[in-house]
């Protein structure tokens, strides 16, 4: 480590030489105080990444034991961002950090709440000189965590990984997993410092893994995304599943159920009170992270609603045959050409039966 940079100061250069950072906790520190350095212009130069911090040292559990994400960040499409950290004098650079993260991603996409998320989000933004929503132009909080959530259970995710310098072997896994894994993200970032003898310090982030091949695979994918209800049921080619979709849809038309179409599928939420969306489930196309079309309930996203009414829903709901609990606690139907219209009718009586029970509360 015997890089150095020079500032140009009148007449006169300052040299700077790159220098270790003192501990892992200075490094983490820098990042939780300044977003800005986690390179968003690298990552998307036509529209640069903005950070919303939701927690350093997010747990996340792990079977019988939890581990701690060094940071989770969330940006303004509502994509979640792990970011892991460490200085280039950790052995652990080397290979384990990749099994840790992937550890901590696979465990938080299916454990974490996202109900959970957002409180620490408003926590954070009451307490804290840290950006918000308002910050980044985002005014409709409900649909945005509603977007983190659909996100988050799809694999629409970011995984970075922060270091002074990264080895050249890590560097090879990077970008390999970046051209091959289709929704997921998944950077290197290198943060160097360099220091002056007057105290002046310059932090020069560089972006791994952004391949010409990445960039081609993730575009390619991006055309398989739903911006509306046709782009969606142009890809059910299964007759008996498309029918089945379109009975959920028109029964959400029939109540005035809210649909909105994300990048894995959709959600249906009711209105309780004006500008107020309970998201009730999602629904999931083919090329979905759940491996298949899927509909599943949302109990971490109905923070608000009565306590009975969530049980009465998970109780009900855990009742249908075809229903199947996940590690997240939620249920899952997953839609094959052996589902049938009285099945989608068992179903949808219940989220009927939910969603009266919230707008009489």
């Amino acid at each position: 480590m015997n890089g150095k940079i020079f500032v140009l100061r009148g007449e006169g250069l300052t040299e700077l030489t790159q220098t270790r950072y003192e501990n892992e906790d200075l490094f983490q520190s820098l990042i939780e105080k300044h977003p800005e350095i986690l390179a968003g212009e690298q990552i998307n130069p036509d529209n640069p990444r903005k950070w919303i911090l939701i927690s350093r040292e997010m747990g996340v559990p792990l079977d019988a034991r939890r581990g701690s994400l060094d940071h989770l960040f969330i940006d303004q499409d509502a994509i979640p961002t792990f970011i892991e950290v460490k200085r280039s004098t950790d052995t652990r650079i080397r290979r384990e950090v990749v099994g840790q993260m992937l550890d901590y991603a696979a465990n938080g996409i299916q454990l974490w709440p996202v109900k959970d998320i957002w409180a620490f989000y408003e926590r954070n933004s009451i307490n804290g000189d840290v950006t918000t929503l308002d910050d980044i132009g985002i005014t409709d909080e409900d649909a945005f965590w509603e977007r983190v959530g659909i996100n988050l259970r799809s694999g629409k995710v970011r995984l970075m990984f922060v270091a002074d310098e990264i080895p050249a072997s890590l560097r090879a896994i990077i970008e390999y997993l970046n051209e091959q894994m289709r929704d997921t993200e998944v950077f290197g970032l290198e943060i160097k410092q360099f220091c002056g003898a007057d105290g002046l310090t310059t932090l020069v982030p560089n972006l791994i893994g952004r391949t010409a091949n990445a960039i081609k695979t993730k575009e390619a994918d991006s055309k398989q995304r739903y911006s509306n209800r046709d782009d969606f049921f142009d890809s059910v080619e299964d007759t008996t599943i498309y029918g089945l979709y379109q009975e959920l849809f028109a029964f959400a038309d029939k109540h005035g159920y809210t649909i909105r179409m994300g990048t894995s599928g959709f959600s249906l939420s009711i209105a309780d009170l004006p500008g107020k969306l309970n998201p009730l489930l999602f629904g999931y196309g083919n090329d979905a992270a759940h491996k298949g079309y899927s509909i599943e309930t949302t109990f971490g996203r109905l923070k608000d609603i009565d306590s009975n009414i969530l049980e009465h829903y998970k109780r009900e709901i855990g009742k249908l045959r075809f229903a199947e609990s996940t590690a997240s606690g939620n249920y899952k139907w997953q839609l094959t050409s052996e589902s049938t219209c009285e099945e989608m009718q068992m179903f949808l009586a219940v989220v009927q039966d939910v969603a009266d029970k919230i707008s009489a509360h």
